[in-house]
């Protein structure tokens, strides 16, 4: 095999900027271009986004070939080198080829990270063998190998979800490291027959690990975190989704734990029971907050869908909505609701005599 000549595009190289999966960094020193194909991992991971999965793609090499032409003797592709073992968000350039050839790669991607040793390749894939979506080098450009054959398949590891309550309290911090939270308990809300269990976890632990039979490939998975303070007195919450992979652990993407929710006026639904039609005998609506932990002074807004007041303190809330025509009041209702932390509340509206 011939020696690989090639670099890990780690600066504005043409491809632009791209960052390191894992903690080995590989950088190039000058931003001269030279003529080159490249290899993008973008092209063949498919799903399985670099470093974002358990048991996922951390590292792989790549073999270039040049494609056989019309003046060759030959009908193979043949070997124009091979990379070391980089970090799968790196793309790689190489430069030992000619102007004018055209060149495919085939792939090897591991799940381990390019710093550590690795056996076997879990994945193997190929880029523009057949000719399709191949480089044809140009002097003094960098030209993508396309045509790739995306990862599929599961990594033979376990399917799972990961809970990171720790990571979704912030800058709240964990009690025990002088910070605010303590317990956080994790609650599955979604879908509506999970059999997942609810789990109370101490700030501070590692992600909350669902799998086994609990675990459906394909189907996503909703959760509730909630924590308080020590003295009971302050809560906050967060929510977090995942969609499960055959055979991969993923990581649920989380907001952060917040104090703040939100009260929805069911403007729609009012309307219709008003017997009235917005644009018709309705013009707009006006909504307010007259008592609770934050009020909203009176606030015209549309009669044709429903109005959601954001960044309010959790608690009891009393409101009030009219339905307007022109400056007439058709309908006023009166309405209340209890505002959770990271939750849309809808506010139950009765109808003022």
């Amino acid at each position: 095999m011939k020696r690989a000549h090639f670099v890990a595009l780690l600066g504005l190289i043409a491809l632009g900027a791209a960052a390191s999966c894992d903690d080995e960094t590989e950088t190039d020193d000058t931003d001269t271009i030279t003529t080159s194909v490249v290899v993008d991992p973008e092209l063949f991971l498919g799903a399985l986004e670099c470093g974002a999965l358990e048991g996922g793609p951390r590292s792989y090499l790549a073999t270039v070939l040049r494609l056989p032409n019309e003046d060759d003797t030959v009908t193979e592709p043949e070997i124009v080198g091979q990379s070391g073992r980089v970090s799968c968000a790196v793309p790689l350039a190489f430069t030992n080829v000619e102007t004018g050839e055209r060149y495919a790669a085939t792939i090897e991607v591991f799940d381990t990270p390019a710093g550590e040793p690795a056996g076997a390749p879990q994945w193997t894939t190929s880029c523009a063998l057949d000719g399709d979506g191949a480089a044809e080098a140009r002097t003094l450009q960098q030209v993508t190998i396309r045509g790739c054959d995306a990862l599929t398949g599961p990594s033979g590891g376990e399917t799972a979800l990961l809970i990171d309550a720790t990571a979704a309290a912030g800058a709240l911090g964990c009690a025990d490291d002088e910070g605010v939270l303590g317990d956080i308990t994790i609650t599955p809300t979604g879908p509506e027959d999970t059999t997942l269990p609810e789990v109370t976890r101490a700030c501070g632990q590692g992600p909350m690990r669902y799998a086994g039979d609990f675990v459906e490939p394909g189907v996503t998975y909703t959760f509730r975190l909630e924590a308080s303070d020590s003295a009971l007195e302050q809560r906050w919450a967060t929510t977090c989704e995942a969609t499960a992979i055959e055979g991969f652990g993923v990581q649920a993407s989380c907001g952060l734990m917040t104090s703040l929710g939100a009260a929805v006026f069911p403007i729609a639904e009012l309307v219709e029971e008003a017997t009235e039609t917005c644009g018709e005998s309705l013009t707009r609506a006006r909504v307010a907050l007259v008592a609770g932990p934050e009020t909203l002074s009176p606030t015209l807004v549309g009669c044709d869908d429903d109005a959601t007041i954001d960044g309010l303190p959790a608690g009891s809330y009393l409101g009030s909505l009219e339905l307007l025509d022109g400056a007439d009041v058709v309908a006023a209702f009166s309405c209340s609701g209890t505002v959770e932390p990271a939750a849309s509340t809808p506010l139950v509206c009765v109808v003022e005599d």
